[in-house]
């Protein structure tokens, strides 16, 4: 892979391009095999540091349930003959155990790492001003959201939205600032005029409306709003992808 495209990756995987560009590589993907390769490969990589954090817990867990069994086992001390049998009952318990925890750790390990809205939750920088929206409270919602701060966000994008009802982009990033906040029936209320409209924003309103579902643990409801996308719409390729998961 060429440096351009180890960039382009880099800034995909961290929010920094415009929709229009994330829809460009996820379109890449579906149809340059070198480039999906690469991009599956980023993808395990952003889920690693979630999956080591679960396997360090259970070798953890595995550890002191070992600990325990061999330290029965190496006493050295010969049990009274009266005592015999219930030694040998609590060893075989704790090796079932240990051979039944194994098992799991095997299934946990390998099994998919589940699908979270944080997983999927990228976007790009909000830029109000670029588009000539009234300068200072757009300007204000700029600065809130691209500094995490969703409440001040939420207020300034609030009041433009006063101001100009039929910004598309200022009602977009409102859904996105709930959903942040972690109010996903507000988010999708907010995100159903553009998900049900015809603008450009269209495919990106109906995948952050999936997404949605992903904050309230509804696979269901995640799958229904996917369905929506069709090929070539932005987020087309993540939708299959996110599918998969949710069988």
């Amino acid at each position: 892979m060429n440096e351009q495209d180890s960039i382009l990756l880099d800034d995909y995987f961290n929010g920094l391009l415009t929709p229009e560009a994330r829809q460009a590589v996820s379109e890449r993907v579906e149809t340059d095999s070198a480039f999906a390769e690469e991009f599956n490969l980023r993808q395990q990589m952003e889920d690693w540091p979630r999956r080591e954090a679960r396997r360090q817990a259970l070798a953890g867990t595995l550890g002191t349930i070992g600990g325990e069994y061999f330290a029965q086992s190496s006493t050295g001390q010969q049990p009274r003959r009266h005592l015999t049998a219930q030694v040998n009952w609590q060893r075989w318990l704790l090796a079932a155990a240990s051979v039944a925890i194994l098992a799991l750790a095997v299934w946990f390990i390998s099994s998919p790492e589940p699908a979270t809205y944080r997983q999927y939750a990228h976007y790009a920088p909000l830029a109000l001003t670029e588009r000539g929206t009234a300068a200072s409270v757009a300007s204000e919602a700029e600065t809130a959201f691209n500094s995490d701060d969703y409440p001040q966000a939420l207020t300034a994008l609030d009041r433009l939205l006063a101001e100009q009802p039929g910004n598309s982009v200022a009602r977009l990033y409102r859904g996105l600032c709930l959903l942040e906040l972690n109010r996903p029936a507000e988010a999708r209320s907010t995100l159903a005029p553009l998900a049900q409209g015809q603008s450009v924003l269209r495919a990106d309103a109906i995948w952050y409306s999936a997404l949605s579902y992903l904050l309230e643990n509804n696979p269901e409801g995640c799958r229904q709003i996917l369905s929506r996308l069709s090929a070539g719409d932005d987020h087309y390729a993540q939708s299959r992808e996110l599918l998969k998961k949710l069988k």
